[in-house]
């Protein structure tokens, strides 16, 4: 595995530099919502490195080839995408990813980045009426009025993926990407 080097950033709107010139980079449609309204994020992976790269999506990763008939359980500690959503009073939430989902807003198992070319998902919508997206949460997220601070994780930890419905593997790029933090307002809502 090739070396990680991180900087901590705490600029709205930077990404983080990170292994092989790869950076992640966090996104919300709006800097302030009301409490009623839902969150949407999005987050740009971007290959900078003079390579192609291949970024798995952890529901599609594996730590080697399957065998005809094989399956593996998904291994969160290997491979995973969460956010961290601070708080207004200090608590965290981690979202991890849901199990069942792949990168959105496509459902691609993997993104293929040649060098300069970068990638946007949709990370989903949070809301206290409603959510959509990839992840295992509860809907109360951002419910309450406040500054919210999150930050976007992804892991890949195993060397191979696959596309649906294809039983030829693709090698996958391996390290860890930490994205830029953002700050998000909540306001009381009309409802609350």
């Amino acid at each position: 595995m090739r070396p990680i080097l991180w900087l901590a950033c705490l600029c709205l709107g930077t990404a983080v530099q990170a292994a092989d010139d790869i950076t992640l980079t966090l996104r919300a449609s709006a800097a302030a919502y009301d409490t009623v309204e839902a969150v949407r994020m999005t987050a740009t992976f971007h290959n900078g490195g003079a390579e192609p790269v291949v970024i798995g999506h952890p529901n599609m990763s594996f730590p080697q080839p399957l065998r005809e008939g094989e399956s593996l359980r998904r291994d969160p500690a290997r491979s995973r995408l969460s956010v961290l959503v601070e708080h207004p009073d200090g608590m965290h939430t981690v979202l991890s990813n849901n199990m069942l989902r792949m990168f959105e807003p496509d459902g691609l198992s993997l993104l293929a980045l040649a060098q300069g070319e970068s990638a946007e998902i949709l990370l989903g919508w949070f809301g206290l009426h409603y959510s959509l997206g990839q992840w295992e949460m509860e809907r109360a997220v951002f419910a309450e009025p406040g500054a919210y601070r999150a930050t976007l994780h992804y892991r890949n930890r195993n060397p191979v993926v696959y596309r649906p419905m294809d039983p030829e593997p693709a090698e996958a790029w391996l390290g860890e990407l930490e994205s830029n933090t953002i700050t998000l307002t909540m306001k009381a809502g009309a409802d609350d």
